[in-house]
């Protein structure tokens, strides 16, 4: 009886195998046999996720690595000998309102050089929030010369990338200089 373990992997062993009959006649033989671990690692990703993109940090960058392994976690790898694994560049899909999705690979190679079989891949899921309120200002009258007024106003407190343009057109009511403003936003 001969045990051998990963220790042994890429070893010369001696082995003695002892063969009997029925007859209780035996012979045995020595032979020198060489370990080899062939089982591929087993690579497990972590699960697929959806993420709004207003709970990713402000600065996440989604091309880092360390910032992906920090926000969703890293591969369970199973082998008989042990193994390390590596994460391969993401694929980064995101507009760029950075709503899309990342791709991660990761694989796994054990000491003797095996490495996982098939995909090992975590998809997040970026999806928009569209969180926002906007303020219109009143109507109002105006004195000639008192431009002061009140303007649009938003707030932005999801992945929104909001814009506004103002059209303003001058109507000459009486000639003596007072005038309406029609303001358009869009």
């Amino acid at each position: 009886f001969t045990d051998v373990d990963c220790c042994d992997v890429g070893k010369l062993v001696t082995v003695e195998l002892r063969v009997t009959d029925k007859s209780n006649n035996s012979n045995r033989c020595v032979s020198r046999v060489l370990v080899r671990d062939n089982i591929r690692p087993e690579c497990v990703a972590p699960f697929n996720v959806s993420v709004d993109c207003d709970a990713l940090s402000n600065g996440f960058d989604p091309t880092s690595i360390q910032a992906l392994q920090n926000s969703f976690g890293v591969p369970t790898i199973t082998d008989n000998c042990g193994a390390d694994w590596e994460e391969l560049t993401p694929v980064v899909n995101l507009d760029n309102c950075n709503i899309g999705t990342i791709t991660r690979t990761f694989q796994a190679t054990d000491g003797s050089g095996n490495t996982s079989f098939g995909l090992c891949q975590q998809v997040i899921d970026v999806k928009a929030v569209f969180d926002y309120s906007i303020k219109f200002p009143a109507d109002a009258t105006l004195s000639c010369g008192d431009m002061s007024q009140d303007t649009i106003e938003f707030i932005e407190r999801g992945c929104d990338m909001l814009s506004v343009s103002v059209t303003d057109s001058e109507f000459l009511v009486s000639p003596d200089g007072c005038y309406k403003i029609e303001r358009l936003y869009r």
